[in-house]
């Protein structure tokens, strides 16, 4: 009877006893798909930091801007101007709810209160 030859990855521990081995014999085709589902969770890592990472560079900008626009807010002299501060805190906000909404449909968790 005649048989393909099945490919495998070999694994060659030690034991506790000197002289002593225990060899495990994968399929090739098994630990493609480990090492696919491995790449996959690291890729999913590195993604969630990506994400955290890119919500901290907008967090931060986004509530300096409202704040300065607030303090700016109450220096000014002329009500007249207050319409443009409203409008950078408005932008501000809108931009802080769009993000929120993006991270709500990736699964990415946020710092700040929506």
């Amino acid at each position: 009877m005649h048989r393909e030859p099945l490919p495998v990855h070999v694994i060659v521990a030690q034991t506790e006893r000197p002289g002593e081995v225990v060899v495990e014999l994968l399929p090739l085709e098994a630990q493609a798909r480990q090492d696919r589902e491995e790449r996959l969770i690291d890729q999913a890592q590195a993604n969630k930091e990506l994400i955290r990472n890119l919500a901290h560079e907008i967090k931060n900008p986004l509530g300096g801007i409202r704040g300065a626009a607030q303090l700016l807010e109450l220096e000014l002299p002329s009500r007249e101007l207050h319409e443009y501060t409203q409008v950078i805190i408005h932008e501000a906000d809108r931009r802080r709810r769009w993000w929120t909404g993006c991270s709500r449909r990736t699964g990415a968790r946020m710092w700040w209160a929506t």
